[in-house]
């Protein structure tokens, strides 16, 4: 028998590991609790492994022989909680992993290295949070086809302030639902320097909408050359307009 399939995904849960509360808890104090068999309270063998955040413990009476496993968290899908949930934790955050396994370290925590924090996040991490997104992408589309005006609000996050920047992420918000209706990830190679990736953002993001059927009749941007032109050349099926946060701000 392995701890693996103790807590498997058909172990029944009571409530979800995500939102059960943790505490820190001190190895030899947690150890004192192994000391007898339960079922003869006589003095038994105790050993010990962790695995990740996880610690197994095996009991063995030395007098009936009796054998006991037992693990300090539920496991999903023969993946122990809590490194799943850490490396959940570390992304959501966004918080840096080799900070949060320096604090780690430093208070002697156990935690998982950062080859597992890589396979959760692409195994499990990534392709949840794309579902979710595609999710919430279909809802905010099937809402403005439903024969409203689509106003749009747009504008772009650089990883790197002015010209230095290397990635970019447009974003287009349904300013009368106050949603984000699309994203595109733009690399500045790909429209051969920094400046040219807003307007490709935008661009990719009106032209996946428009394969979804959505009709935008008003566009609210910052003054980028690259998106005034863009909107100018694009005709007047777009009423284009400026947001006056951006013109207040210079």
């Amino acid at each position: 028998m392995t701890y693996s399939n103790i807590y498997n995904e058909s172990t029944v849960i009571a409530t979800p590991p995500h939102i059960m509360r943790k505490c820190i808890v001190y190895e030899e104090n947690r150890m004192d609790l192994f000391k007898n068999y339960p079922a003869c309270s006589r003095h038994c063998a105790i050993k010990s492994r962790t695995v990740g955040t996880v610690l197994h413990v095996d009991q063995t009476c030395v007098h009936c022989e009796h054998h006991k496993q037992w693990a300090s968290q539920p496991y999903v899908k023969n993946i122990p909680a809590g490194n799943l949930q850490l490396a959940a934790a570390v992304l959501s955050s966004g918080s840096s992993f080799l900070q949060v396994a320096k604090f780690m370290q430093a208070f002697n925590i156990q935690g998982i290295c950062h080859t597992t924090y890589l396979k959760h996040q692409r195994t499990f991490l990534f392709p949840t949070i794309n579902w979710q997104w595609k999710q919430h992408q279909n809802t905010v589309i099937a809402e403005a086809l439903k024969g409203r005006n689509v106003v749009l609000g747009g504008d772009m996050r650089a990883d790197l302030p002015g010209h230095s920047a290397k990635y970019g992420t447009y974003s287009l918000m349904d300013l009368r639902a106050n949603k984000i209706m699309e994203i595109q990830l733009i690399q500045s190679n790909e429209v051969g320097n920094s400046q040219r990736m807003e307007k490709e953002g935008l661009e990719k993001s009106l032209r996946e909408l428009e394969q979804r059927g959505v009709t935008v009749r008003k566009i609210v941007t910052d003054r980028h050359p690259g998106v005034m032109k863009f909107l100018r050349e694009s005709g007047p099926s777009i009423l284009h307009r400026y947001d006056a946060w951006h013109m207040a701000k210079g």
